[in-house]
């Protein structure tokens, strides 16, 4: 369970921040989306990476954020801004109008780091900043990397829902209707019934 719910977002994470943006102890972060699976744990990597870190979420998810790690929770719905020039790398999972507010927020030299979570407007609205799309690809090394990090208690996994395999289209609806809860939906298939444990996944 731990696995599924860590991997690929910790993937994400890893890829964005550590081989993407180059993240060194002392910089500015900013995490857009701080309250999602990718966010989640790029906030704990980044803290471990030596970052100061900001993260946006929802002002009912604040205190999640914070546990997670980040210094500063920014709350987006209640008019909450970044500000201006002050990061050296934020890490965009939203997309959109996000991706757009994101330049504002960089210095004169920092980095904009994006997964393609919303269309993305291609087109950097600032020349003295570079504009970097993380490419995710699950590498076996990278996979083991997370994982260590996760036995050592650096990324905790965060799952918000557990249901057998046999329920996956319920946990679809969940996962529409947002009402699943904070972190991943963990689905499990077993052998037999209650039989042992054969293999996790994730949606």
């Amino acid at each position: 369970q731990a696995a599924a719910a860590v991997g690929h977002p910790g993937v994400c994470a890893w890829i964005a921040l550590v081989e993407t943006a180059c993240v060194a102890p002392g910089m500015r972060v900013l995490i857009q989306g701080g309250s999602g699976t990718v966010g989640a744990q790029a906030i704990q990597l980044a803290k471990h990476l030596g970052a100061l870190v900001s993260a946006t979420a929802r002002r009912q998810n604040a205190s999640y954020v914070e546990r997670l790690g980040a210094d500063e929770v920014i709350a987006f719905d209640e008019g909450g801004d970044a500000g201006r020039a002050r990061f050296d790398v934020v890490l965009d999972t939203v997309g959109g109008e996000t991706h757009r507010r994101s330049y504002a927020a960089l210095r004169a030299g920092g980095v904009l780091v994006y997964l393609r979570a919303a269309p993305i407007d291609e087109t950097p609205a600032r020349m003295d900043v570079r504009t970097l799309l993380a490419r995710i690809d699950d590498r076996r090394e990278v996979l083991e990397r997370v994982l260590t990090l996760a036995a050592e208690g650096v990324l905790r996994p965060q799952v918000g829902l557990t249901l057998p395999l046999a329920q996956c289209a319920q946990a679809h609806r969940r996962l529409e209707a947002r009402t699943h809860g904070l972190g991943r939906v963990v689905l499990l298939a077993r052998e037999g019934g209650n039989g042992p444990l054969h293999k996790e996944s994730n949606v």
